[in-house]
């Protein structure tokens, strides 16, 4: 506002010397007023200039006073310019070192990055390990209760053969009790045989008889408590390498198999499966193959003619010890067919939870712990064929547990399902994995109303 009334001024004052300056310069020429000795014409014109002159004195100086900015124009420019000469030498030393620092800054980023990166890496192989130990500890686990098993059957079979030797006592009690009779009708035969010199031929001939058989049975008792002994003895003191019904292995065919190829793929597994019982320790004589297999012309006639269904994609064969075997003996194989079906498809939900709000991560870790023993006892139920080793039916990495607890406890009350990644059939593993969703809809409330 200053500036504008400033300049305001100026022009007012400019053109009121130039009016001023203007009439002077008339009156001079009209009076005839001669200066320096130059003509009236000329001293007008001069006296003009004058005026002029006067008008950029007065305007500049006018200016120069009431202007900071117009007395550095004319006075410091030149140190203005050098001032500002300074300024962008400065300026550009502040920008390389804004460069420089951006560098290292990029440099370090990146040394942060690669160092988070083997952090990272580390993290998932310790993770990996910790996941290996839990399964190994989950497999001595199973190998604990399968030894405390095979103890009890062990201890159940003592007790059947404790039993069995009694009642072999018993009856060689009642043996020797028949023995007994049998002397005592020998005895009265001989006073018969004394009163009845006619009969003496025939009661001889059945007196030698009757010692026979006297004789005979009580080797056959004797035989059988023997051997009664020998087999409780042997089943305390040898290894049992697979118990009743245990399975042993089992063989997926599918539907598009050719007779001749299936007949192949059944030799080629029963020799793995003499190879393994082998190395075991079964033996069968001086016979190169140790198993032998019930049914085994049924088993060769079912894979010329394999059995087909809907909605299956072949059959498993299943192998199982038909008795107890202990080191060198044979093993006896028994076998069924089940059908390799569709149990569950891609997506398809298997189990459904929903979980409270402000659960702490143990709770947490404990549900989704009991969904897993449910979903594996649900599976087997379903159809899905356990490991022969593991008895586990699918896999799911431990460590996702950990990403899945912290999203759940994330979002509050949510609904966790367990879904199948795939289509899976009977002979497959089971793979599996978590949707987790947010628990507010009035459907969610229904679906928990009813849970």
């Amino acid at each position: 506002m200053y500036s504008i009334l400033f300049i305001g001024v100026l022009i007012v004052l400019g053109g009121l010397i130039a009016y001023v300056g203007d009439n002077f310069g008339r009156k001079i020429g009209k009076r005839k007023v001669s200066i320096f000795g130059l003509r009236p014409r000329y001293t007008s014109i001069l006296i003009t200039i004058i005026t002029g002159v006067l008008i950029t004195s007065f305007t500049l100086s006018t200016f120069i006073v009431f202007s900071k900015t117009a007395r550095i124009a004319f006075f410091g420019l030149t140190k203005t310019l050098n001032e500002l000469s300074e300024k962008r030498s400065q300026l550009k030393i502040l920008k390389s070192r804004i460069n420089e620092s951006e560098r290292m800054m990029r440099k370090i980023l990146e040394e942060n990055k690669k160092r988070l990166r083997q952090k990272q890496e580390e993290l998932d192989l310790i993770v990996g390990d910790v996941n290996l130990k839990i399964a190994e500890f989950n497999r001595l686990k199973k190998e604990v209760e399968k030894v405390k098993e095979e103890r009890e059957k062990i201890f159940s079979e003592k007790v059947e053969i404790e039993n069995l030797l009694v009642l072999s006592q018993k009856n060689l009690q009642e043996a020797n009790r028949d023995i007994a009779e049998l002397i005592s009708k020998k005895s009265n035969l001989e006073k018969i045989i004394e009163a009845s010199k006619e009969e003496i031929d025939n009661l001889s001939s059945l007196k030698n008889t009757l010692e026979d058989e006297v004789k005979e049975l009580t080797k056959k008792v004797k035989e059988d408590a023997s051997t009664l002994l020998q087999t409780r003895s042997k089943i305390l003191n040898e290894k049992v390498i697979f118990f009743i019904d245990q399975l042993i292995a089992y063989l997926p065919l599918r539907n598009n198999v050719p007779p001749a190829e299936a007949i192949a793929l059944f030799n080629s597994f029963i020799s793995l499966l003499n190879k393994e019982a082998g190395e075991k320790g079964a033996k069968y004589g001086d016979n190169k193959r140790v198993i032998i297999i019930l049914r085994e012309n049924e088993l060769y006639e079912l894979a010329r003619n394999l059995p087909k269904e809907d909605n299956s994609r072949g059959i498993v064969v299943r192998f199982f010890s038909a008795t107890n075997v202990i080191v060198g003996e044979p093993l006896v194989i028994k076998w069924d067919v089940v059908i390799d079906k569709l149990v569950y498809r891609k997506e398809e939900v298997i189990v459904w939870k929903v979980v409270e709000s402000n659960l702490s991560r143990d709770k947490i870790q404990n549900i989704l712990d009991d969904l897993l023993i449910f979903v594996g006892e649900k599976a087997r139920k379903d159809g899905i064929l356990p490991d022969v080793n593991t008895g586990n039916v699918g896999y799911f990495l431990l460590g996702k547990l950990v990403d899945l607890v912290d999203r759940i406890r994330y979002l509050g009350g949510c609904i966790v399902e367990v879904v199948s990644a795939e289509d899976t059939y009977s002979s497959d593993k089971l793979n599996i994995k978590f949707n987790v969703t947010k628990s507010d809809s009035l459907e969610d409330r229904k679906r928990r109303r009813y849970e």
